[in-house]
Parts: C-alpha cells; sequence; structure tokens
C-alpha cells in the first residue's frame, strides 16, 4: 500500500524540511512501515510528496491515529493537499523486466529480487484478484465486459425476513 501526501510549499519556508524529515522519522518506526521517500518537483519547486510503503491500509491508517504520529507529524501532514493519500499498488515491473498488458500473478505472490527475465518475456506483474474484471476492460478484454449481474428478481412474500435476505432487500416490510 502506498501512502502518497503532496504539499504546496513557498519558496521561503524553512520550517517544512525538517519536520518533514521528522515526520517521515516517526512514521519510519511505526509497525507495517516498509520504505518513505520525501520528493520535490524538480519542474516546480514548490510542490513536494511525502511516499511511503506499507504492509497494509490497515497499519497505515494505524500509523497515523498513533500517539505518537499525532503529536509529532499531524502538524506537518495536516499541510497536505486535500486529495486521497491511500493507494493500492495494482502493477508492479521491476527493472530491467517488462510486462504483457493483463500478465498477472494472485495477490500475495511477488516479483523476486534479481531474476532475471528474458528481453521482451513477460514479468509476473502482481494485481489483486478482484481488480482484473476491471483492468480487463480498460485493456480491451472481451472476457471481461460481460457487465454487471442482473438484480435478483423482487418475491411476493414479504411477510419474512427470509423473504428480504433472498431478494437482495427489495422487499417491503410490513
Amino acid at each position: 500500500m502506498l501512502g502518497v501526501l503532496r504539499f504546496e510549499v513557498a519558496d521561503d519556508d524553512r520550517d517544512f524540511l525538517p519536520a518533514a524529515r521528522e515526520a517521515l522519522a516517526v512514521l519510519a518506526a511505526r509497525p507495517g512501515f516498509r520504505s518513505g521517500q520525501l520528493a520535490r518537483a524538480y519542474d516546480q519547486p514548490t510542490l513536494w510528496c511525502l511516499v511511503t510503503e506499507w504492509e497494509s491500509v490497515g497499519a497505515y491508517r494505524r500509523a497515523l491515529g498513533s500517539f505518537e504520529v499525532r503529536s509529532v507529524a499531524t502538524p506537518l501532514l495536516s499541510r497536505a493537499l486535500p486529495e486521497p493519500s491511500a493507494y493500492e499498488p495494482l502493477a508492479t515491473v521491476g527493472a530491467g523486466e517488462t510486462a504483457e498488458a493483463g500478465h498477472s500473478v494472485e495477490a500475495g505472490q511477488s516479483v523476486a529480487a534479481g531474476r532475471s527475465v528474458e528481453a521482451g518475456g513477460p514479468a509476473d506483474v502482481r494485481t489483486r484478484a478482484s481488480d482484473r474484471a476491471g483492468l480487463g476492460r480498460m485493456l480491451g478484454d472481451e472476457r471481461a465486459t460481460a457487465g454487471p449481474a442482473a438484480a435478483p428478481a423482487p418475491t411476493t412474500d414479504t411477510d419474512t425476513i427470509t423473504a428480504w435476505g433472498r431478494d437482495g432487500g427489495t422487499s417491503r416490510e410490513r
């Protein structure tokens, strides 16, 4: 899971960099933290981002809610631009590897570090199984374009909760 926080920082703001380094250090001490980077845009040096990698979205959110992070890093984190910050990586390719569209492995499997892949051969692109249909539609895979499942047919038996559950909640209660 990636945590991506972007900041717009004035050129004369001398407090941002030390506060961002301190925030990164306190986040790095939390369980589930894998790595982190503080970066500044080359083309627009007033834009910065703090990118962290976590074991799970739960670890990320628990870290943000911890006392240490709230007391040390929240003053900085509250300056982040108002946009989503939690991202789920859907495809990952390592250096020197190539990937073919739609090639993936099951969630939980990973590409071995340093593994060689033949030039032009597929790499293992990690995708979450539940996202494959959406990715297939985006890539034009006709197998993934069947459309949504039909809604359950309403029942005339409105006397029981069983009927309500059986028809997906479309029955009216008395």
